[in-house]
Order: structure tokens, then sequence, then C-alpha cells
């Protein structure tokens, strides 16, 4: 990699990079500096306190990482990028000082999901025809809150009976996390209320997402999650933590934050399920407010607006 940039990255106006703790950023920076371009990165959520400022071993590392690595390659940006103005914040707790441009990501908005794809999926899941789904779908990872998801549903599900869980993500990148949430499953009698889904490629989430009602993404950390951005362009009704970021789209009513706590997730659970009319208002605002804050022709805009001249 290093090679390659050596020899080429003199090409392009603009060197940015997207990583964090790995060997790209010091790469970007070394160059950014030999060719003489302006540098930009994307924080991406990874100085989030509650992952960076852990009181575990991954905390401590991430934070002498950061100080004797990371920092240098942040500070000598010409900007940094941060997805939300909670991320700005995070950026400059951290003493960094520099330029910073606040840019969402972005999704494109999707072809309506045909009823051929919601029918596949259900066949594939077996679900009944009078049956609806609450939907999670992300990496199965301790993070995402899918421990809190299950014991909130474990408390609400008896009040919900046409209603069903699908938990959609590939169990082998965390089997440790997934036997977690398999004895969740067992320890309150879940299996027949639940969807174990696997991996879903590009087809498949289509399916996913014209076939469930209400989406969960209950996480204790993110940058901007791509998932929520998704489950909203498809006009799902969804559910978030503070942790996810999504204040903005929660102040303009685009979708319902409850606390990070199993009492929090089981009251929006119960808030949406049982009100057919707040559904169908989220459908609407949530398609909106992809339309205006997370729109990629804007989004472009706005990132090539904020790119600095070359030094």
């Amino acid at each position: 990699m290093w090679a390659w940039m050596e020899k080429h990255a003199g090409e392009f106006d603009v060197i940015h990079g997207h990583n964090a703790f790995t060997a790209l950023n010091p790469y970007a920076r070394k160059a950014a500096k030999l060719h003489r371009k302006p540098l930009v990165f994307h924080t991406h959520g990874y100085l989030d306190p509650v992952l960076f400022g852990a009181n575990n071993w991954k905390g401590v590392i991430k934070r002498l990482y950061f100080r004797f690595f990371e920092r240098p390659n942040y500070q000598s940006a010409n900007l940094l990028v941060a997805l939300h103005p909670g991320e700005e914040e995070q950026i400059r707790a951290v003493g960094l000082r520099v330029s910073v441009a606040v840019i969402p990501n972005g999704v494109p908005l999707p072809e309506a999901v045909s009823p051929e794809e919601i029918a596949e999926f259900r066949q594939k899941f077996e679900v009944q025809p009078h049956e609806k789904i609450l939907l999670y779908l992300g990496r199965l990872n301790a993070k995402k809150g899918i421990h809190v998801l299950l014991e909130a549903w474990a408390k609400v599900q008896a009040r919900f009976p046409n209603w069903r869980l699908a938990i959609a993500g590939n169990p082998g990148q965390a089997p440790a996390y997934a036997a977690k949430l398999r004895d969740l499953e067992s320890k309150h009698g879940l299996s027949s209320r639940l969807i174990w889904t696997g991996f879903l490629n590009e087809k498949e989430k289509r399916g996913a997402f014209g076939a469930s009602e209400v989406f969960s993404h209950v996480s204790q950390s993110e940058g901007m999650s791509i998932s929520i951005l998704e489950a909203m362009s498809h006009g799902l009704p969804t559910l978030v933590s503070p942790h996810c970021n999504m204040g903005v789209a929660a102040k303009a009513g685009a979708l319902v934050e409850v606390p990070y706590s199993t009492e929090g997730v089981a009251a929006g659970i119960v808030s949406l399920l049982s009100n057919d009319d707040e559904r169908k208002r989220l459908r609407n605002t949530s398609i909106a407010h992809i339309k205006s804050h997370h729109n990629w022709n804007q989004i472009a805009l706005d990132t090539v607006a904020a790119y600095p001249v070359s030094p």
C-alpha cells in the first residue's frame, strides 16, 4: 500500500482517509507531506467515549494508540469530517485543534420492494400471513445492543402475539456473542417468536426491509449507522438509542429515540407496535428526512466545498 501511495498519491488533489487504528492513516499522512497534498480524515465514531474511554483493555489500548500514533495523524490533517455535531464535540474533547466539517452519511433512495421479493423473504423464513416483523439488521456484536433488544422483547412479546422479532446478521462474525443471544432465546422461551436469518445479501436485505413493519437498532455506540439510514429510506418506523447519534432525525420526528436499557427499549417497542397511526406517520417522515438530510448529491457538494485547497 505504501509503495503505491508513494508513487501515485501525487496524481490526486486530496488525500482522504476513512480508517483509524490502522497503518493506513500514517501512510496517508506521509503521502500528503511527500506530495504536498491536502489531508482529510473521517473519524467515523472512533472517538466515541463509550468505546474510546472504556475502562477495559480495549479502551486502554485505543487510548495509548491514539496518544502515540493516531493523534499525530489527525492533528496533521487540514480537515476532519464529523458525521454529526456530537462527533465534533468528541474531536474537541481529545484536544484536537483542527478544522472540522460536520457532514452526515448518505444513502440512495431505493426502488420500491416488489411483492415478489417480500413473498420470497416471508416464505424462506416461514412467516405466516397474519404475522408482522420487528427487524434488526446489522453486525452481531455486543456494542449493537442486540441482547438488550432480546431482553426487551421477552418482556413485551406476550402482548403482541402476531409479531415476531427477526435478527439478521452473520453469527460467524462473533460466535461467542451469538451463543449468548441463543442462550437468552432459550432462557426466555422465545424460539417461536424469533427469526434468525443469518447473513443476508443485498437482494435478501431488500426483502427483509420490505417484509418488516418496524426496525430496531438500539446500539451502545455508533458513528452513523448505514443500517438505520437504509431502514428509514425504506420507510420503516425506526427505534434507536441516543448512542446512535440520530438526534437530528429524532428532533424532526423522523424516528423514535429511547434510553439504552431493557425498560427503555421495551417501552419503545410497545409504543410503536401498538400504534398503527404513529407507524404510518413515521413511514412518511422517515423517507422525507432521508431525502432532505442524507441525500448523496448534497453530501457530495458539501464535501467538495469543505475540501481544503492544496497547501
